[in-house]
């Protein structure tokens, strides 16, 4: 039997996860995770740390290529 067509929050739902670069509810639930971790982990950083983490990061950036 077909399904009909998507409501709303179905169709709300798919864009987000293809927004959110995930395929799968358990995918857009892992990045949620990662999200939440990534935030917490900024909150307890010194910003003096958040600078060295940049600045660390800019420099991988931004080194010549081998």
């Amino acid at each position: 039997m077909a399904r009909g067509p998507k409501d709303f929050s179905q169709t709300a739902f798919d864009i987000v996860v293809w927004f959110k670069g995930a395929s799968t509810a358990d995918d857009l639930a892992t990045i949620e995770r990662a999200t939440k971790g990534a935030e917490a982990r900024k909150e307890a950083l010194t910003p003096e740390r958040q600078s060295e983490i940049a600045k660390t990061a800019a420099a991988k950036r931004w080194a010549p290529q081998v």
